[in-house]
């Protein structure tokens, strides 16, 4: 039984995301104004995280919950806003494959490695190649039907402008400092996590992952 809650929260994300139209004022300037142009330029990239972390949450869900064509769709858009995020790639060509489109998926490797070739300089990682060639040899083939066996498990933690952990760091920060904890230790249990800090400027994100 689904839980109501979850689907309310599944419905404003997707919300969010119909709303995420490109960038914010695209085309728009002012002439001799650097400080609004530098508004715009922040305000872009505020909202273009926003969407991000919106899109690994409905990814993560759709995961869980078996829903390929949908997790496929999420993905894809993810990697319109971040195309260097090679464990998406990944997570795509898996869910391609899985699809029944072999070649969708072969094609999505040759695209990763483009990106990071030209834009990074350097080869996507041996697990990707992995990847590729076992998608290539058709051994995921078995697999059609079942969730992706390396679902990308994400989370976040955002900070809110505090006057007293602003000059104290860690007094308020009990509960963030134990999800940190918490990640690290299922990370060094070698299980794969992805964690975002998220806030203001000023809300004290670097000292806290410090």
């Amino acid at each position: 039984q689904e839980n109501p809650s979850d689907l309310e929260a599944v419905a404003h994300l997707e919300e969010t995301i119909a709303f995420f139209q490109g960038d914010f004022l695209a085309g728009f300037s002012l002439s001799n104004s650097a400080p609004f142009e530098e508004w715009i330029l922040f305000t872009r990239e505020k909202l273009v995280q926003h969407a991000a972390a919106a899109l690994r949450q409905l990814l993560q869900y759709y995961q869980q919950h078996d829903n390929i064509a949908a997790a496929q769709t999420h993905a894809w858009h993810l990697l319109q806003l971040e195309p260097w995020q090679e464990e998406i790639h990944q997570l795509l060509m898996r869910l391609l494959a899985l699809n029944g489109q072999r070649g969708a998926a072969l094609a999505q490797y040759q695209t990763c490695r483009q990106i990071l070739v030209d834009e990074m300089g350097f080869e996507p990682l041996p697990e990707t190649i992995h990847l590729y060639n076992r998608i290539r040899d058709g051994e995921l083939e078995k697999e059609i039907g079942e969730i992706p066996d390396k679902t990308i498990a994400f989370s976040s933690i955002t900070l809110y402008p505090d006057p007293i952990a602003s000059h104290r760091p860690f007094v308020a920060r009990e509960n963030e400092l134990a999800q940190l904890d918490q990640t690290l230790k299922t990370i060094l249990a070698g299980e794969g996590r992805v964690m975002f800090i998220t806030g203001e400027a000023g809300s004290g994100k670097t000292t806290l992952i410090h």
